[in-house]
């Protein structure tokens, strides 16, 4: 991995999907991978619930590298929750109220925590 280092946001083109996520063109000696689990914030079933089509340029972070095939290893996740968490800060900041829906069965809920996936609901 010596264009691109772990934790490097880089501009990428998917290319395929199938049902464990997608390759992505990222301009490396071998192609990445974004797995289904870093595919978003929300649950999916599969990357095209999550706007991830063949054709999509979009900016991804890399969070590994496949020791098999030295391919790496992207995520859209890490990169919408520093996002999601921005916007809380921002919305800390400005004293801004926040209302949206929780649907946890637990009682005790720390809204710092939950905050950020009701910023992405919107």
């Amino acid at each position: 991995m010596k264009d691109h280092l772990f934790n490097d946001q880089v501009k990428g083109t998917v290319f395929y999907t199938d049902n464990n996520g997608a390759v992505v063109d990222i301009t490396a000696k071998s192609s990445a991978y974004l797995p289904l689990q870093e595919a978003s914030i929300r649950k999916v079933k599969h990357v095209e619930e999550a706007g991830i089509v063949a054709g999509l340029r979009e900016e991804f972070l890399i969070i590994g590298e496949n020791q098999s095939d030295d391919s790496l290893i992207l995520s859209l996740r890490s990169i919408q929750y520093d996002l999601a968490w921005e916007r809380c800060r921002q919305l800390q900041a400005e004293d801004a109220a926040v209302k949206g829906k929780v649907g946890f069965s637990c009682y005790r809920i720390v809204l710092a925590s939950v905050t950020p996936f009701l910023l992405l609901l919107k």
